[in-house]
C-alpha cells in the first residue's frame, strides 16, 4: 500500500496504558481501537494482544481508495523493549505495514519519539506485517543488507555510513585515512573499516575479495584540486581530479556490479556535483570530472536497464563539508573560509546523507534518476545569496 504525505498532524491513539505516539507523514494515520488480551498467536503459543485498527487519513482521495478494506487485524508480539506497551508495539507494526518500511533505531528516535531504545543495535530493524498478511508477526531483525560507501573517512561519506548504518544496513566504509574509519568503527559497530584506495585496481580488488554480498555501492571518494583557469591549470591536479572521481568510479562500479546484480535489488549512487551540470570559472578539471561522471551515471543506465540495479545521480550544490575547500585552495584556510562567507545555512554532509538514504531506501521499482540538492541560498552555481558584510 503505497505511503501518503501531509502536512497534517497525525498521532497514533492507542488504547489505555499506553501512550500515544507521533506518526511521522510517511504514511496515514492509525487508530488501535480495541484489544483483546491473552488471545493466543497460532505461531509461538505465547499471549498476545490483538488489535484492531483503523486507517484514516486528511486526503479524501486516499481515503476513498481505502474505503473497502479500512480495518486490519494485527497481532502485535510481546513488547520487545522494556518500558514499551503492546499499543506501542501495535502502532509501529501498522506504521511499517503500510508504508513497506523497516523501522530502525534511528526512525525510532527522530519520527517516533519512542522511549528505552538504547539497547536496539544500530543495524536492527522493526518489521511489520505483509500486506498479503496482515496479521504476520512483526520482530526485530538486522536488515541484512551490506552498502559499500567510499571516501567514508570524513565529509559526505563518513556522514553516508553513518546513516546508512542508521538505516539498518550493514556498511563497509572504504577510504585511505585507517585511523579514521576504525574511530568511526567503534562509534557504529554495524560499520566495518576497509582501507581502500580508489585509484589502486589491487586495492579495489582487496576490498571486494571480502565481500559476501553488496546491495548498496555509494561512489563518494572524490575532490576538487586548485582554482586556476583552464589555461593555467596543472595538468597533475586534472590527472587526479579524473583518476579519483571519474576512474576511481568506474572501478568500483566495475568490480561490485555482478554482486548488485546478484542482490535482486541493487542500487549503485554516483555522487558526483552540479558542477556536472553548469560550468563556471575557476571549475576547470573538477568540472570536466563531475561531468565525466554524470555520463557514466547515465550510460550505465541505460546498459543496465532489466537487470535489478538501480543507478542514481546525487548532485549536491554548496556543501560546507570538512575539508573540501580548504584542498582545493592548497591548504589556504581563509581562502576556503570565503567560499561560504555569508551565506546562510549551507548545506551540511548529513543534508546530503539524508539524501542518498532516501533514495536507496525507495522500493525496488523507483529509481530517482537525478536528485540536484542545493541550499536555499543558492539559487543557480552562480547565484548565492549572502549576508552581512
Amino acid at each position: 500500500m503505497a505511503s501518503v504525505r501531509s502536512t497534517s498532524d497525525r498521532k497514533a491513539q492507542s488504547w489505555p496504558g499506553s501512550s500515544a505516539r507521533s506518526i511521522s507523514s510517511y504514511g496515514p494515520a492509525v487508530r488501535c481501537l480495541t484489544r483483546t488480551p491473552g488471545a493466543s498467536s497460532a505461531t509461538g503459543g505465547r499471549s498476545r494482544a490483538v488489535a484492531r485498527v483503523k486507517i484514516s487519513t486528511s486526503t479524501p482521495s486516499r481515503a476513498s481508495r481505502l474505503a473497502h478494506s479500512t480495518m486490519y487485524t494485527f497481532m502485535p508480539p510481546a513488547s520487545p523493549v522494556p518500558g514499551w506497551s503492546s499499543g506501542d508495539v501495535c502502532m509501529l507494526m501498522v506504521a511499517t505495514r503500510l508504508t513497506r518500511r523497516r523501522l530502525t533505531r534511528h526512525h525510532l528516535q527522530t519520527e517516533y519519539n519512542c522511549p528505552n531504545i538504547s539497547d536496539i543495535p544500530d543495524n536492527w530493524s522493526f518489521v511489520g506485517g505483509t500486506k498479503s498478511s496482515p496479521g504476520l508477526l512483526a520482530g526485530w531483525g538486522p536488515c541484512g543488507k551490506t552498502a559499500v560507501v567510499t571516501g567514508a573517512s570524513s565529509g559526505i561519506g563518513e556522514a553516508t555510513a553513518r546513516r546508512l548504518a542508521a538505516e539498518g544496513y550493514d556498511v563497509v566504509a572504504g577510504a585511505r585515512r585507517r585511523h579514521r574509519l576504525d574511530k568511526l568503527a567503534a562509534e557504529v559497530p554495524s560499520i566495518r573499516p576497509v582501507t581502500l584506495d580508489v585509484t589502486s585496481q589491487d586495492s579495489v580488488d582487496a576490498l571486494v575479495a571480502g565481500l559476501e554480498r553488496c546491495d548498496v555501492l555509494v561512489n563518494n571518494a572524490g575532490g576538487a584540486h586548485g582554482m586556476e583557469p583552464v589555461a593555467e591549470g596543472r595538468v597533475d591536479d586534472w590527472q587526479r581530479m579524473y583518476d579519483v572521481n571519474v576512474l576511481g568510479s568506474l572501478r568500483m562500479s566495475q568490480a561490485l556490479i555482478p554482486k548488485l546484480v546478484a542482490s535482486g535489488d541493487g542500487v549503485l549512487v554516483m555522487l558526483t556535483s552540479t558542477a556536472g551540470h553548469v560550468a563556471y570559472e575557476g571549475g576547470g578539471g573538477y568540472v570536466a570530472a563531475k561531468h565525466a561522471q554524470r555520463s557514466m551515471a547515465e550510460t550505465l543506465r541505460l546498459e543496465l536497464v532489466g537487470q535489478p540495479v538501480r543507478i542514481v545521480e546525487i548532485a549536491p550544490g554548496m556543501v560546507k563539508t570538512e575539508g573540501f575547500a580548504v584542498t582545493r585552495f592548497r591548504g589556504d584556510e581563509s581562502a576556503a573560509a570565503r567560499v561560504y562567507q555569508g551565506v546562510p545555512d549551507p548545506l551540511t554532509s548529513d543534508d546530503v546523507a539524508d539524501a542518498i538514504a532516501w533514495c536507496v531506501t525507495r522500493p525496488a521499482h523507483v529509481n530517482i534518476d537525478r536528485l540536484v540538492i542545493r541550499p536555499r541560498a543558492q539559487a543557480a552555481q552562480h547565484k548565492v545569496h549572502r549576508v552581512g558584510g
